[in-house]
């Protein structure tokens, strides 16, 4: 078996980091939900999540919320004013025994924004802090620090985070004064492939797309302090980018749905990551018939280029879905280098609960588990670094 390996990142721009250990989106994800599991505290500080656009902060936090069935709130602090957190204004008249008033007192009505009674446990995410004005920042002393905003406490079932831009972002970044600073717990979000990949897999990620930032991972996230333009690559275009494509794909004939997606993904990823991908995608046009390997009619040998081995296991992967009896797949990955190999069988399982269990039923899987076990749990050991 021929012991080609995938390609390692190459050389581009790499994230300026602001903390000695930024942690991908998912171990951030998996330490926050730790952190929040029980009611607050008073000596528990809050988070604050620090890290590049579209890299996953706010979605983390939403997805904790909806695992755990807990209330989410996402304030945007760039598009409030500190009435609307505080509450608007009124009046309220003490009458005596006789109904006459006797002292007025102004109060503040609960703000929207503020947890109800619906239910118990809650996140509040407070997004763009940094780029939100020092005004706005001040407000959100009583809330990180103290747990209440002006007359409104929150109840220990309300755990508070917010996230933002670094300075070297180079987005509307106001810096952070120091007793706001100091009332928190400092986290760096990084953008990571393997998290990426494991949020879409489910999401109906196009093997065009997972093939090319397996093959670029540096790709992911990319942003140039060289060059003010405005698409960049970033988790969230490619996100962006994965509906786009798809949308157009499933509207015709494909050479002219991707003629009409170049246009809408340089608009997302920007020109020249654009014409990077769409100049890949010729190798798809020169793969083994995918669908005739998943129904056990043909095992061509798989090709040598690292390109063409990319497109063809993301496209193996990708029909997945689509076939009951998923025995020829696991017998054409014995076929591919084991590098690849693994990561068909790694990738095959993010497709879902569903795929999960076709392969587990399949009367050869055991031999191959048992064959790839120590590369998967290698594999796995890396992505998870210092989880």
């Amino acid at each position: 078996m021929s012991t080609t390996t995938p390609a390692p990142p190459a050389e581009g721009t790499r994230e300026k980091s602001l903390l000695p250990h930024p942690l991908p989106a998912g171990q951030v994800k998996a330490l926050l939900r730790d952190l929040l599991a029980d009611p607050w505290e008073p000596d528990q500080p809050a988070v604050m999540l620090w890290g590049g656009p579209g890299c996953g902060k706010s979605a983390i936090n939403a997805q904790i919320a909806e695992e755990c069935g807990w209330g989410f709130i996402d304030i945007r602090l760039t598009q409030v004013q500190v009435i609307d957190i505080l509450g608007l204004p009124y009046i309220d008249r003490i009458t005596n025994g006789e109904g006459q008033a006797v002292e007025a007192m102004t109060r503040f009505a609960k703000s929207v924004f503020l947890p109800t009674r619906e239910r118990e446990r809650w996140i509040m995410i407070l997004d763009e802090l940094p780029s939100a004005t020092p005004t706005i920042q001040t407000q959100a002393y009583q809330l990180m620090g103290e747990h209440r905003i002006g007359p409104h406490r929150l109840g220990p079932g309300v755990h508070i985070v917010a996230a933002g831009n670094r300075l070297t972002d180079r987005g509307i970044v106001y810096k952070m004064p120091s007793p706001l600073v100091n009332r928190c717990l400092h986290l760096e979000v990084t953008a990571e492939l393997e998290d990426w990949l494991t949020y879409m897999y489910p999401r109906g990620l196009l093997p065009e797309v997972a093939a090319y930032l397996r093959r670029y991972p540096q790709r992911l996230f990319e942003m140039h302090a060289d060059v003010d333009t405005l698409p960049f690559p970033t988790p969230r275009s490619w996100t962006y980018s994965n509906w786009a494509l798809r949308k157009q794909l499933g509207r015709g004939e494909r050479d002219e749905a991707l003629r009409r997606s170049r246009v809408l993904l340089e608009g997302l990823i920007g020109p020249g990551a654009a014409s990077d991908f769409f100049t890949f995608l010729r190798v798809f046009g020169e793969l083994p018939d995918v669908e005739a390997i998943m129904e056990g009619r043909s095992a061509p040998q798989p090709p040598k280029d690292p390109d063409a081995l990319f497109a063809l296991v993301s496209s193996l992967v990708g029909q997945t879905r689509q076939y009951e009896n998923l025995a020829p797949f696991l017998e054409y990955t014995r076929l591919l280098p084991r590098s690849f190999a693994v990561l068909a069988l790694r990738d095959s399982f993010r497709q879902g609960e569903a795929v999960r269990r076709r392969i587990q039923r399949t009367p050869v899987w055991a031999q191959t588990a048992a064959e790839y076990k120590d590369a998967i749990f290698a594999l796995a050991s890396a992505e998870n670094g210092a989880a």
